[in-house]
């Protein structure tokens, strides 16, 4: 990792410096007071702090939002991510579980993390490469490498959001990565320490509402007598969340959201080339949106841009979708929990959880209903458990995941598989109702794990 930048009008002034170095470069700048949390950053910005070209500064903005440091919008352009977003009480629960998780697979694996420097220096950067440091022993020794570059994003968010008032404790962290490198067990206590217990919880609930509402825009459905029902159910929910700001998402949003729903669906699948100009014309759009929904899908994980190739949808190994189950279903955990211990939940949530529920039940029943059908309200329901806990950045990266392995469901959500599904679901929404906290965790990890053991079968059959 590099300790410093290229100097402005330096040596490699027009060098074609690599986009994920220079993105480091300025994730540099930003941390040691360059710009503030929520700032706009601009192509403008990158090519006069670093001498390069507007071609270098787009991609590093690109490489930036997938590390998590910025949101890009087509119409916003780049925007750092702030304390709104990133409340310490909701990024508190999910880097408790993923490192526990880290923990729990080294010593499965009886790998002891390798020792790591001690912190040098107060600023924070050096905090920053001290956290990077912990956490990619811990990953070694985890052998998950999703797991790690999921918690280097969250470091990355927190870090960017609240700079020198960061809630990751990187002595407490390093602390922790020695006892274990000394073979000694880790504690609740020593695990606690490495991420301060501030923050109210209400900032990222707010800043999560759009993103809530955006999910639940009423979809399109395949005919059958369900159908009134469904989007009935997503109509009573999406009110109930409120309306989209502006009243639409924007175009490349909703193309995003389209391709995405046609590769989940299994009409697009690993391999397949995604072309600009078939959508372009198929949509009635300029190749804009169309270039920068595929950009949208390509930091979610679901496509592959390959430069001049073209944008492929995404293959994964058997391993790596070990690595995300593992995740997965330690997030889906917490965002159960999270929904199961909030102190004063919406009163429609509730009964949207048990129609929810009560539907997925009735689609998995019905041999003439079809998957997308199954899919779609089950998203919805998740959605109402956001909405419930108000863990938006729960939310987010769950859905991250999500995406990344959205082809396994196509081939495995037989109406058997279904009916399973939705029986969890029910012992879910019973555990969220009755506000039984770890039922509800335990309930939350076990419909992931499940679910992927059934995908993970089929495709190692298929392979």
């Amino acid at each position: 990792m590099p300790r410093s930048s290229p100097e402005r009008g330096g040596s490699r002034a027009g060098a074609r410096i690599p986009a994920d170095e220079l993105a480091e470069h300025c994730l540099q700048r930003i941390l040691t007071g360059g710009c503030l949390p929520g700032a706009r950053i601009t192509e403008r910005w990158i090519v006069d702090q670093f001498a390069v070209t507007h071609s270098q500064a787009r991609e590093a903005l690109h490489f930036l939002e997938k590390r998590g440091a910025l949101t890009l919008a087509p119409l916003r352009g780049a925007t750092l991510v702030d304390s709104a977003q990133f409340d310490p009480a909701d990024v508190r629960p999910v880097w408790v579980a993923l490192v526990q998780l880290a923990i729990d697979l080294a010593e499965a694996r009886a790998v002891t993390p390798r020792r790591i420097p001690s912190l040098d220096g107060d600023t924070p950067w050096d905090s920053f490469v001290a956290i990077e440091q912990s956490l990619n022993a811990l990953g070694e020794a985890s052998g998950n490498a999703r797991l790690i570059s999921a918690l280097q994003k969250l470091a990355v968010q927190t870090m960017t959001a609240h700079r020198d008032a960061g809630p990751i404790d990187p002595r407490a962290l390093q602390s922790l990565v020695s006892a274990l490198s000394a073979e000694h067990a880790a504690t609740a206590a020593q695990i606690d320490r490495t991420f301060a217990a501030a923050g109210s919880g209400n900032g990222a609930a707010r800043a999560g509402e759009q993103m809530l509402r955006g999910a639940l825009a009423t979809p399109p459905l395949e005919s059958g007598h369900l159908t009134p029902r469904i989007r009935t159910y997503f109509d009573r929910v999406a009110a109930a969340i409120g309306p989209v700001p502006d009243g639409a998402l924007p175009a490349a949003r909703q193309l995003a959201a389209t391709i995405a729903q046609r590769i989940q669906f299994g009409e697009l699948r690993p391999g397949d080339a995604v072309r600009e100009l078939p959508l372009a014309l198929a949509f009635g759009v300029s190749r804009g949106p169309v270039r920068d929904a595929l950009r949208i899908l390509d930091r979610h994980g679901l496509i592959a841009l390959e430069g001049r190739r073209g944008a492929f949808v995404r293959r994964f190994s058997i391993d790596a979708a070990v690595d995300i189950a593992q995740v997965r279903a330690a997030l889906s955990g917490v965002q159960m929990a999270v929904a199961a211990a909030a102190p004063a939940r919406a009163e429609w949530v509730d009964s949207a959880l048990r129609e929810g529920v009560d539907l997925l039940e009735a689609i998995a029943e019905d041999d003439a209903c079809p998957l997308g059908s199954y899919i779609l309200v089950r998203r919805a329901v998740a959605i109402v458990t956001l909405a419930a806990g108000g863990n938006v950045v729960v939310g987010r990266l769950a859905a991250e995941l999500e995406a990344e392995v959205t082809t396994l469901w196509a081939t495995v959500l037989s109406k058997e598989r279904q009916r399973k599904s939705a029986a969890t679901w029910r012992l879910i929404a019973d555990a969220i109702i009755e506000r039984d906290v770890e039922r509800a965790r335990r309930e939350g990890k076990r419909i992931v794990e499940e679910a992927f053991a059934a995908a993970l079968q089929v495709a190692e059959l298929q392979s």
